[in-house]
C-alpha cells in the first residue's frame, strides 16, 4: 500500500496526456492495428482453446507497437504479429494470466482483479526486456506491490476507459486497446527502463517578463513601463 507522504511512482495524469499524443500523433497507425488485432483475436477465437494461445502474443505485439513509437519509429501494423518472435515467453505469461485472473474471479471477485494489477506489466515485459514468463510475473508484482494503491487506480482508470470505449462498436479495440497500451508502455518505460527510448519532453516554461515590463492586469502579458494600452490584449494597463 501507499505511504502518506510517500512520493509518487509516475504522475497518472501526465502519462495519460503523453499517451493520447502519442495516439493522435500516429492516428492511422493505431487504427490500422486496432483492426488487424480486432481480426487477429475473433479468429483465433474460433476454435476453444486458439484465444488463449495468441491471447499473449497479440496484446506483446501491441506494447511492441507502443514501444517503437516511444523511441522515435512510426508504429506499423505488422507489429502486431512481433509478439511471436517470443512466443515461449508471451503465451506463458498469457496462460497463467488468463488462468490465475479468471480462477479468481471465480472464487470471490477480487482475487482475481488483484491478480490483473499485479501482472499488468508481464506479457509487455516478456517483450521490452526478454524475460522468461515466471520472471516478467514476479517482476511485475514486484513493482505493483511497492505502491498498490497507486497501480490500482491506474488500473481504475484503465478499465473506465476500456468502459467508455466500449460504449462505441470496435471502440475497444480501435481506441481502448492502444491508448491503454500505450499508457502501460510508458509506465514501463519510466518505471523499468527501456532501451533507445526518447527522453520525455518537458514542458517549455514561458520566459520571464523583459527588465521594466509590467504584468497586464487583463492577460498577464508583459508590457513595457509606460505604455498605456496591452499590445497582446489591447486592454488598458494604465
Amino acid at each position: 500500500m501507499a505511504n502518506p507522504g510517500k512520493q509518487p511512482m509516475f504522475d497518472l495524469s501526465a502519462v495519460l496526456r503523453e499517451a493520447w499524443e502519442l495516439y493522435t500523433r500516429e492516428l492511422t497507425a493505431w487504427l490500422l492495428l486496432g483492426t488487424v488485432f480486432f481480426v487477429s483475436y475473433m479468429v483465433a477465437s474460433l476454435t476453444c482453446v486458439g484465444i488463449f494461445f495468441v491471447f499473449g502474443p497479440l496484446f506483446a505485439g501491441l506494447h511492441v507497437a507502443a514501444f517503437k513509437q516511444l523511441r522515435g519509429e512510426k508504429p506499423e501494423v505488422g507489429d502486431i504479429f512481433a509478439g511471436f518472435h517470443w512466443f515461449g515467453a508471451t503465451c506463458m505469461a498469457g496462460l497463467l494470466y488468463l488462468l490465475g485472473v479468471s480462477v479468481g474471479f471465480l472464487l470471490c471477485i477480487i482475487p482475481g482483479f488483484i491478480l490483473m494489477i499485479w501482472w499488468m506489466f508481464a506479457i509487455p515485459l516478456c517483450a521490452s526486456h526478454n524475460m522468461g514468463a515466471m520472471d516478467a510475473l514476479a517482476r511485475s508484482k514486484e513493482m505493483v506491490s511497492r505502491s498498490f494503491t497507486e497501480f490500482l487506480v491506474f488500473g481504475l482508470v484503465i478499465f473506465l476507459i476500456q468502459m467508455v470505449a466500449g460504449v462505441v462498436p470496435f471502440g475497444q479495440f480501435l481506441v481502448g486497446y492502444p491508448l491503454t497500451t500505450l499508457m502501460v508502455a510508458i509506465l514501463i518505460r519510466d518505471l523499468y527502463g527501456l532501451e533507445g527510448a526518447l527522453p520525455r519532453t518537458a514542458p517549455v516554461p514561458p520566459p520571464p517578463p523583459a527588465a521594466g515590463a509590467v504584468p497586464c492586469p487583463r492577460c498577464n502579458a508583459p508590457v513595457a513601463q509606460g505604455t498605456r494600452f496591452c499590445t497582446s490584449c489591447g486592454g488598458q494597463v494604465a
